[in-house]
């Protein structure tokens, strides 16, 4: 026998997930993929002092439902992302360097946009 969920239940399950997406444009060196975990820093708008290479850039889209999202501010929704992708091409850090929110009525598309650098000691 098929159980059916009410439709809300459907609406609901599916609003309570944010859909993340992202795309990497690479422009430097080609480098060894790090660790899925591996730690990277974090630079708000401005590079660290220290020599460094830009060697791509992260672009990171999440969309989600207002009512049911946390308060989370977009750079923190991203930065698993950013994470994610800066340690498959190799980066230390990223900077991040662009953040917009569009609202459409109770859903909310929030878009980050950083540089993954390698530090060249």
């Amino acid at each position: 026998m098929m159980c059916r969920l009410p439709l809300a239940v459907l609406f609901l399950a599916v609003g309570l997930s944010a859909q993340t997406r992202s795309k990497v444009d690479l422009t430097g060196p080609k480098l060894p993929a790090r660790d899925k975990k591996c730690e990277i820093q974090f630079f708000d708008g401005k590079a660290p002092d220290g020599p460094h290479e830009i060697v791509g850039h992260i672009r990171v889209y999440i969309s989600r439902d207002k009512l049911v999202s946390g308060s989370e501010t977009p750079v923190d929704r991203a930065k698993p992302e950013f994470q994610k992708q800066a340690c498959r091409i190799g980066a230390d850090a990223v900077v991040l360097v662009q953040q917009t929110v569009s609202n459409s009525g109770e859903f909310q598309t929030l878009y980050v946009k950083g540089d993954a650098i390698h530090f060249t000691k």
